[in-house]
């Protein structure tokens, strides 16, 4: 039997921005993850009589970056609705 394997690995690290003319001129967004890890694998074999048929057995890892989690300011929200 004739085994045949296949691997990829990625390591992105990341910051989405954008200018705005009213605001700073830079400012974060909410994709801005800060990291994306991608990891491939996958495994062949030839099987049947003549090794003309073929089977796949494949994995993807995908981990990346948390939610930016900014906590609400209350009084300022009122001041603003009022």
């Amino acid at each position: 039997m004739k085994l045949l394997g296949v691997n990829l690995f990625c390591f992105n690290t990341l910051m989405a921005t954008y200018a705005s003319k009213d605001t700073k001129p830079k400012e974060y967004t909410y994709l801005d993850r800060g990291y994306l890890f991608n990891f491939l694998s996958g495994k062949e074999w030839l099987v049947g009589k003549r090794r003309q048929n073929m089977f796949n057995l494949n994995v993807r890892l995908f981990f990346q970056g948390g939610d930016r989690y900014t906590p609400i300011d209350e009084e300022k929200s009122k001041k603003d609705l009022a």
